[in-house]
């Protein structure tokens, strides 16, 4: 069984040390209550306490679409999945992540402040009237939005030459 086979320094080890877990995703799992890696493995729902969780934090922060906390609830439950079964699946790095529907990449766009979107999750946003995240509530239109080529070019190597890793709890020797 994985648990067992966990040493001391991997179950005491801090979720914000994990592949995949940026500030967001940390805030989801602090305000959940786990802060360490054991904490997601012995039990069975800390799925739920994640979702709930986020579902606080979306009534909380007000200013995001309730699909972008779902969608980060879903990212929370995948890394828990990863630390149960390395095997599950990979998590792609957070910094490749739309902030909004927190899907990989595709199409990134960058905004006049400097952050980067998936276009059509922007666009969608811009449309609805909808604050994202980070960005003034003067919001722009869509033609102010630019291609952002460098993160693009920063997804496609990623997924090229790194596709093949699969998650993994690092190991330390003391």
């Amino acid at each position: 069984m994985y648990a067992l086979t966990m040493n001391m320094y991997q179950m005491n080890m801090y979720l914000m040390e994990l592949p995949g877990v940026g500030p967001i995703t940390h805030k989801v799992f602090l305000h959940a209550g786990f802060s360490k890696v054991g904490e997601l493995y012995p039990h069975s729902d800390q799925e739920q306490a994640v979702r709930s969780s986020a579902e606080t934090l979306a009534i909380e922060g007000g200013s995001q679409a309730s699909g972008h906390w779902r969608a980060l609830a879903t990212r929370c439950c995948t890394i828990i999945k990863c630390v149960r079964n390395p095997q599950f699946s990979e998590v792609v790095p957070e910094v490749f992540m739309c902030p909004i529907t927190y899907e990989a990449f595709e199409d990134p766009v960058i905004t006049p402040q400097g952050l980067t979107y998936e276009r059509s999750a922007i666009e969608r946003s811009l449309r609805e009237g909808l604050v994202t995240p980070g960005d003034p509530e003067a919001l722009l239109d869509h033609t102010h939005l630019i291609p952002n080529r460098a993160m693009k070019d920063a997804v496609v190597y990623y997924n090229e030459s790194c596709s093949h890793r699969r998650f993994s709890i690092p190991y330390r020797l003391r």
